[in-house]
């Protein structure tokens, strides 16, 4: 099973100890580094290069920039991943930290902004995984496939794998 390791500080220590995990379990293909800040992103790729990555929240914003630029096309993308709530979700499952994100008018805003169809098509046709969060009832897990995500993830995974095998059988198909 795949996995997407956050990384939340920057601690060298650990962030061997997890790489030196992953390489004794032979999961460095299937292990995927993720952390908001940059420079924790640049310390997991020093410690162990050959574990795909998530954007950063840095990066994802030069992701956007670069997309309603019209030259996302042009430049090359070295993350493997991209991991966003879907946005519906604020304030509902998720109380972001932030009190800006509280506010509907910007989660609205942040809804319009990242959840593109187009920028999901074009991730995913370069081989980018677009993964939404935190889809906790069918309607978030339809909205976010909908969009064109490739994985949603949930506090529930019963509830995935009813949404996959029992209530959508066709979405189901080729999974994992």
């Amino acid at each position: 099973m795949p996995i997407s390791i956050e990384i939340k500080e920057e601690n060298q220590q650990l962030i061997q100890k997890v790489s030196d995990l992953v390489k004794l379990y032979d999961r460095e293909s299937i292990t995927v580094w993720a952390s908001l800040s940059s420079s924790i992103i640049k310390k997991c790729l020093e410690t162990n290069n050959t574990l795909p990555f998530s954007f950063s929240m840095k990066r994802g914003v030069v992701l956007l920039l670069l997309f309603y630029s019209g030259l996302l096309p042009f430049v090359p993308i070295h993350e493997s991943l991209l991991q966003f709530y879907l946005p519906r979700v604020m304030n509902r499952t998720f109380i972001p930290d932030q009190r800006i994100l509280r506010n509907r008018l910007v989660v609205c805003l942040l809804e319009i902004v990242t959840m593109r169809k187009s920028l999901f098509k074009h991730l995913a046709d370069r081989g980018i995984q677009v993964h939404l969060f935190v889809c906790n009832t069918d309607e978030d897990i339809t909205a976010a496939l909908e969009l064109g995500a490739t994985g949603v993830m949930t506090d529930y995974p019963s509830l995935l794998s009813n949404y996959f095998y029992k209530d959508h059988p066709q979405k189901g198909a080729g999974r994992s």
